[in-house]
């Protein structure tokens, strides 16, 4: 019986090809190239670094400033609203005012001309009443109806027009 060896055994290596030594060559030449652009690549991946850190400092620095210049606006702006608000409210203060004076003055002329209308209106009434009482007692009619349904509808008149003047005049 063989015992097997613990070490296993080596196939022996078929004779070095003739073109051993220029496929050795070239690998290494390869391995040179390889090895040039991986440092290529460092190179270049450290320069897309630096430009993405330097992009990303530019924008931060134009963020920062286009967010100072909308600040800047927007405070001139409220500055100017603020300024046409004021002057827009002294405008209207100066308009309500006058509306309010000129309303008075004509409150006042239209409260002269309607007593002095009713003054004229009333004068005749007055007149008449003050006849017709007199009337009634000079002549004693005072049981007369009719004459006494007249009176009362005069002085119902009159006060009716007193009321309305009265209400006006308030």
């Amino acid at each position: 019986m063989r015992h097997r060896s613990p070490h296993p055994t080596v196939t022996p290596l078929p004779p070095p090809h003739s073109d051993f030594r220029l496929l050795m060559h070239r690998l290494d030449e390869h391995a040179a190239d390889i090895h040039e652009l991986r440092s290529d690549v460092r190179e270049l991946k450290a320069s897309i670094d630096a430009v993405r850190i330097e992009s990303r400092d530019q924008a931060d620095a134009l963020r920062i400033e286009s967010r100072d210049q909308v600040d800047a606006l927007r405070r001139d702006s409220q500055q100017q609203l603020d300024a046409f608000r004021r002057e827009c409210q002294q405008q209207l203060d100066a308009f309500r005012r006058e509306t309010q004076q000129g309303l008075q003055e004509l409150r006042v002329e239209i409260a002269s001309s309607v007593r002095s209308s009713v003054a004229a209106a009333i004068a005749p009434i007055e007149e008449r009443f003050n006849t017709l009482d007199e009337r009634v007692k000079s002549a004693g009619l005072a049981s007369d109806t009719r004459l006494l349904k007249w009176f009362a509808g005069s002085a119902a008149s009159s006060s009716g027009l007193a009321i309305l003047v009265s209400r006006l005049l308030s």
